[in-house]
């Protein structure tokens, strides 16, 4: 094989590794902590508590770069000259949403979801599952929230960056840069775009199927956390009570002080109305 076989083998090997983790169905084992078939290399950690110190953020990325072109003429002795401008640059978005969880043991754990946006609010019973590969823990790539039984999974769209440990980077690991060389390449073009539509293909069947031995077990999860005592909801005719209250107070001593009361009578009748 010439030199220049070996390099182009070299190149495609990632190809020929990726073309079968496209068409296979992301699953997870039943018991909803690892993933099967050719992704059974990544297993899942998670964690149920309430939510606390919820708060959310982005970060940017841009790529390209803005380039312009000059021209113009001599007439006599001045010069007419245009400068046209392009800006080729555009920019990703990732999106974080983070929130801690603790148990009923006091255990917490930070949780920084990414490409999630799950809703969730404070003191709301919310689990987590991240992604594990190699010892790694990766993103939270699923928030489930029991408060409201809402289910939110990781998904890029247009526009998104790609979380940098999570489920699309589960299903195509291949870096950006050797995208990138790809997509340059006229020959592996459309090798991209199909790659590229199986990963869209794969993340929506994972989140409509795949994902439920996770949803069933964190359902299990939940149940042994003990519930938290209801927030009582002040009386809305309370405020009207201790207006009316003071207003009746005002009234007897009023009474009182003009002499149409004694005095054993006015204590009589305060206490009746304090309830003491």
């Amino acid at each position: 094989m010439s030199s220049l076989g070996v390099i182009a083998f070299i190149v495609l090997l990632p190809v020929l590794w990726q073309v079968p983790r496209t068409f296979w169905p992301v699953r997870m084992n039943s018991a909803g902590n690892r993933f099967t078939g050719l992704y059974q290399r990544y297993s899942v950690e998670t964690f149920t508590g309430y939510v606390s110190d919820v708060k959310d953020w982005t970060d940017k990325m841009t790529l390209g770069s803005v380039t312009g072109q000059t021209s113009g003429m001599v007439i006599g002795n001045s010069v007419s000259a245009t400068t046209t401008y392009h800006d080729g640059r555009r920019t990703f978005t990732t999106f974080h949403d983070g929130f801690f969880l603790t148990d009923a043991a006091g255990r917490s754990r930070t949780v920084d979801a990414v490409n999630v946006s799950p809703s969730v609010g404070e003191g709301h019973l919310v689990s987590a599952a991240w992604l594990v590969h190699n010892g790694k823990t990766g993103n939270a790539f699923l928030v489930y929230n029991h408060t409201t039984n809402q289910v939110w999974i990781e998904a890029t769209r247009r526009g998104m960056r790609n979380a940098r440990h999570g489920l699309v980077k589960m299903i195509l690991p291949l870096p950006t840069t050797y995208v990138v060389l790809l997509t340059l390449a006229i020959v592996t073009f459309p090798l991209v775009v199909v790659f590229g539509l199986g990963v869209q293909w794969q993340a929506r069947s994972f989140r409509k199927r795949g994902a439920r031995p996770l949803i069933d077990a964190l359902t299990r999860q939940a149940n042994e956390i003990p519930a938290r005592a209801p927030i009582t909801v002040p009386d809305q005719a309370q405020p009207h009570t201790v207006i009316d209250l003071a207003a009746q107070v005002r009234e007897i001593t009023a009474l009182h002080e003009s002499g149409a009361l004694t005095t054993d009578e006015f204590q009589a009748a305060k206490t009746k109305l304090l309830g003491r």
